[in-house]
């Protein structure tokens, strides 16, 4: 596979957790508009997983997922321009999708892993220590999400949806909130300098 190619693959990764875990909102018309929205996240990552799949094979499971996602993501934010929230009594559907997303993000860092360790790409991201760096931030993402999501649910499970995070659950989000933070810059650092050692691997 040609090198372009994989750089251009993992600046769309690299790029696609910049608009997941970061936003930008501005007020439109009384509503929130985040200006990097989720949903540009999985159109990098469907044109990544194109890229990739023909070398790194286990991609291929990912695709259907990923429009998902970037369909979910997409509805969520039309929704927001519009002032429309999801009905308290689809918070079930909430959970699937959160369980969707753990999924596909673990396996998608799971295949760069593999990918680093096996040699794909290049000698210069082994000797970097970048398999075990998103490892960990593989780990750690999905430990935040599914605690993210459960305190979420048993607090509207608790309010019926109705009241703020309070107290205990206030602090317990502002851990996770700081948390994902680290984890989210971690990752895209780690990401940008895998781009980077697979454009100076020496030619062999």
């Amino acid at each position: 596979m040609k090198r372009e190619d994989i750089c251009r693959a993992l600046s769309k990764i690299a790029w696609g957790y910049v608009f997941l875990y970061f936003n930008l909102n501005f007020s439109m018309g009384g509503h929130q508009l985040n200006v990097l929205p989720d949903w540009v996240c999985y159109v990098n990552l469907w044109g990544a997983i194109l890229l990739l799949e023909g070398s790194l094979r286990d991609l291929k499971l990912l695709r259907n997922f990923c429009i998902f996602l970037g369909a979910v993501a997409c509805g969520t934010w039309l929704g927001a321009i519009f002032g429309l929230e999801l009905p308290h009594a689809l918070v079930l559907w909430s959970l699937l999708v959160t369980v969707i997303s753990i999924y596909f993000h673990f396996q998608l860092l799971t295949v760069l892993v593999q990918g680093i360790e096996s040699g794909f790409f290049g000698t210069g991201a082994v000797n970097a220590g970048l398999s075990n760096r998103l490892r960990m931030c593989r780990n750690l993402q999905a430990v935040l999400q599914t605690a993210t999501a459960l305190l979420v649910f048993l607090w509207d499970y608790r309010t019926g949806g109705s009241a703020a995070v309070e107290g205990l659950g206030g602090v317990l989000v502002i851990f996770l909130a700081i948390a994902g933070f680290i984890m989210a810059l971690v990752l895209v650092f780690a990401l940008f300098k895998l781009r980077r050692c697979v454009r100076e691997e020496p030619d062999e």
